[in-house]
């Protein structure tokens, strides 16, 4: 693609967004759609959120996804909110129009099209971990979805006690709140047949928490999800999964909520089994991030550099590492950085090597 002044810029607005794979999954659809379009990871620091948005005006921007810290601070800075976005006071994608900001939520209806696509039911007893933002938009959905019974814990009961008297505003469903605690937390899990953590812990890169430490008391036949779609499968889903309980990751509802945010930004058909292809490689490791890609030829580069043709010498990768610091380290967490630089040995720091052993040869004549 070609970036001129008729590339359409979208983006993500949040701190962090270091494990955001939106910039990811939206580019490989532009390119796979052969659309002029750029999306940008966004980081805004605390205090410039209203900026950023005059910002946005500014630049042109369609419009931007809304992540963690910022889904209920953006609401003051808009023009108009959708019916959802307005019921949950929460935002995850602002569209503008000439000017105007229009803010919505499809963190609810990306979860129940996930939902759906896993063939589970959502009318029976549903228990919530934690009440922020995402939790409030997928409550709102599944109430007025027929759910009969929510139970909300957070560790913040009043957060909690909010988000039960939301719901109970809006629909019929009986909700009940809880401070999340250990006890608490295994009284509700022994009825209910969805379990849902839509808290942010277990999030790359505090991969080996989970907001629970067991999940005994959960009922046999009970559906355990994740908000959190990386790592792919959290430490709370493994605790399912080891229980034989069926879980759901957070893979789905991101690529749903992506696509609604196509929809609503561009007005087109989004490509979801692609999306869900892209996703996914990154995911387990088959993808190669941009970072990624840097990172290796800064070592490539490294080690040509620490070569010593008139010596004889040429340097391993362990004898690099202690050069580049962390930048080896993160190549070798993923599968797909390893191999990269594997292939970039092979296509460029050999070869290179060679070339500066032919050139040793000049310095003993």
């Amino acid at each position: 693609m070609t970036i001129n002044l008729e590339t359409c810029l979208l983006g993500v607005i949040g701190n962090p967004l270091t494990q955001s794979l939106s910039p990811l999954m939206h580019n490989a659809v532009f390119d796979h759609l052969g659309l002029n379009c750029l999306y940008l990871p966004l980081e805004i620091a605390a205090g410039s959120l209203e900026k950023a948005l005059d910002a946005l005006k500014v630049l042109g921007f369609t419009g931007v996804n809304v992540t963690i810290p910022y889904k209920t601070e953006v609401i003051p800075y808009l023009d108009v909110l959708s019916e959802e976005a307005e019921a949950c006071q929460a935002v995850n994608c602002i569209k503008n129009e000439q000017g105007r900001l229009t803010g919505y939520n499809t963190d609810g209806q990306g979860f129940m099209r996930a939902l759906k696509e896993a063939g589970v039911e959502s009318g029976g007893h549903t228990v919530i971990i934690g009440a922020g933002g995402a939790a409030r938009s997928v409550a709102y959905n599944l109430a007025r979805s027929g759910c009969r019974k929510l139970e909300i814990l957070d560790i913040e009961v009043n957060r909690a006690d909010d988000l039960a008297m939301f719901i109970e505003n809006v629909s019929n469903c009986t909700t009940h709140s809880r401070l999340m605690t250990p006890d608490n937390f295994e009284a509700a899990a022994a009825e209910a047949d969805l379990i849902i953590n839509c808290s942010p812990v277990g999030m790359m890169p505090q991969i080996s928490k989970s907001p629970v430490d067991s999940l005994a008391a959960a009922k046999n036949n009970a559906v355990i999800c994740d908000l959190i779609y990386n790592p792919i499968e959290t430490r709370f889903l493994q605790l399912g999964r080891e229980r034989g309980l069926k879980t759901i990751n957070g893979a789905a509802m991101f690529i749903h909520q992506g696509a609604l945010t196509l929809e609503i930004l561009l007005g087109i058909t989004p490509p979801l089994a692609f999306m869900k292809e892209v996703v996914t490689n990154q995911l387990e490791g088959k993808g190669v991030t941009l970072i990624e890609i840097v990172l290796v030829l800064v070592l490539a580069a490294i080690l040509l550099c620490l070569a010593n043709p008139c010596a004889g010498s040429y340097p391993t990768e362990l004898a690099a590492e202690s050069r580049c610091g962390p930048t080896c380290g993160y190549i070798k967490r993923s599968k797909a950085g390893s191999d990269l630089f594997k292939q970039t040995q092979i296509g460029f720091i050999l070869p290179g090597q060679q070339l500066l052993s032919r050139k040793r040869n000049l310095c003993n004549t």
